[in-house]
């Protein structure tokens, strides 16, 4: 009798040493090993550039290394995928720029889907995507840029980091809305369409200010526009399309990271709460000031109703200019 009470009494304890022997990621013991983050684009542009300087602030916060590592192709796709096929234990994230939500729209059978193999964990800031030409285009304004294409059809080109990304959509929606025709030529990154501006392959970029502000300052590139819905605090001298008479073809881009679906609760609630003590701390709005960025910190929640609207949104835009890659 009392070596079935005692069997009884070990079988119920398994429920409770499975739980106690089971390995659980939570706030208390996160991170114990160094994070990896993904920048799913190549060094140099604005997810390479803000991504370093978040992973150098988690890891001074921490004490545990963050460090960034750069698995680029397919429109940020490949960085992407891997990520979303990582365990879900917060040792993997992404940080990615809204492309994220444009290539659903313009590719078909991706490995992965935005809202279910991923979860966001913030927004982190944006980036006003302006608009540049090479200074020998004798072009100083938005109007003087369209009546020079409008002469010239099919002899401009502008450069994007990709098919299907947010500068080659800017240049398509600039094309329909103004009546012109540029011609778009995809590079492989930022660094690769700016050095294609200063060769004058290229003739106009539509870029992250973060990769040509060097450019602007040593009078290479000449700035002609913002493509954000208004004039960007970094660039309060810079007109919008919209004030520079072409209305409707606002792109803004923003930062955010992400986690693999799955990836415990309480760890993503850390991960935000920090992103949100780093881009609080005194003089850090001003050093990404200084570097073309703007402090946007959201909650996951908001991150993902973001990318709910920007999904349906990319969706009208693609469809309008029948893009499919």
């Amino acid at each position: 009798m009392r070596l079935l009470c005692l069997a009884k009494a070990i079988i119920a304890l398994i429920p409770v040493l499975t739980v106690l022997h089971t390995p659980v990621v939570s706030a208390q013991s996160y991170p114990d090993r160094p994070v990896r983050l993904i920048a799913a684009f190549p060094p140099g542009g604005g997810a390479d550039i803000l991504g370093r300087i978040m992973a150098q602030k988690f890891s001074e916060m921490w004490g545990v290394s963050m460090f960034v590592e750069n698995k680029t192709g397919a429109s940020g796709n490949i960085g992407t995928d891997f990520v979303a096929k990582s365990e879900p234990n917060g040792y993997t994230l992404l940080v990615s720029p809204n492309g994220l939500t444009i290539n659903p729209n313009v590719m078909k059978d991706l490995p992965f889907d935005v809202t279910k193999d991923l979860v966001p964990i913030g927004m982190v800031a944006t980036s006003p995507l302006v608009l540049v030409v090479k200074s020998t285009v004798p072009v100083k304004t938005l109007a003087e840029m369209i009546a020079y294409a409008k002469a010239a059809p099919g002899q401009l080109n502008f450069g994007s980091t990709g098919a299907g990304t947010s500068q080659h959509l800017a240049g398509e929606l600039i094309n329909l809305t103004a009546g012109i025709k540029t011609v778009h030529v995809p590079y492989r990154s930022g660094a690769a369409v700016n050095q294609a501006l200063l060769t004058g392959d290229l003739q106009i970029g539509y870029v992250s200010y973060t990769s040509v502000e060097a450019f602007v300052k040593d009078g290479r590139f000449r700035l002609i526009a913002t493509l954000g819905g208004s004039r960007d605090p970094t660039l309060p001298d810079l007109p919008t399309l919209a004030e520079a008479g072409l209305p409707g073809c606002e792109v803004d881009i923003w930062y955010a990271m992400f986690a693999p679906a799955k990836t415990p609760a309480p760890v993503i609630r850390q991960l935000n709460g920090d992103i949100r003590k780093i881009l609080d701390a005194p003089g850090m709005k001003e050093f990404l000031a200084q570097r073309g960025f703007n402090t946007a910190y959201s909650t996951p929640e908001a991150m993902a109703e973001v990318i709910r609207k920007d999904l349906a949104r990319w969706k009208q835009v693609t469809e309008r200019i029948n893009l499919k890659l």
